[in-house]
């Protein structure tokens, strides 16, 4: 099981967040490669896009077909790591590669903030409790 870096917080089912001042870095978490999946390609929203926390931003294909990921946060997508996206290093290690920078709502300290750190925690703490031998 990889370890997942300090400045990380798992925040959806298949996303990691690094959040940094008013803006968030998102990325895919292991969950995404669990089963010896291996990712192909990743649909990325466009720079200047609004995502909507809860709503669908990225499609990965892999080779269990395709996955359909939900934004973490809502905010405004600053940029998108397209052209230099290392797909052999993202199913190597995925919490080395950030896919999305996006620069945060207003409400989020108050509203999604409690949210996503709850979720942050949630999940950690699900993983601490898993036997060593079981998968995410």
């Amino acid at each position: 099981m990889l370890m997942i870096p300090e400045n990380r917080f798992i925040s959806g089912k298949y996303t990691w967040i690094s959040l940094q001042n008013d803006c968030a870095i998102i990325g895919l978490n292991q969950e995404i490669l669990n089963g010896g999946v291996e990712i192909y390609s990743i649909d990325l929203p466009i720079v200047g896009e609004e995502i909507e926390r809860e709503d669908y931003f990225i499609t990965v294909e892999t080779t269990s077909g395709m996955i359909e990921v939900y934004a973490p946060v809502t905010g405004h997508v600053l940029e998108v790591i397209e052209d230099d996206l290392d797909i052999a290093l993202l199913n190597i290690d995925p919490y080395a590669v950030g896919l999305v920078v996006v620069e945060l709502d207003d409400d989020f300290e108050s509203e999604q903030g409690t949210s996503v750190l709850s979720n942050a925690y949630n999940a950690v703490s699900e993983i601490k409790t898993r036997e060593p031998n079981q998968h995410m």
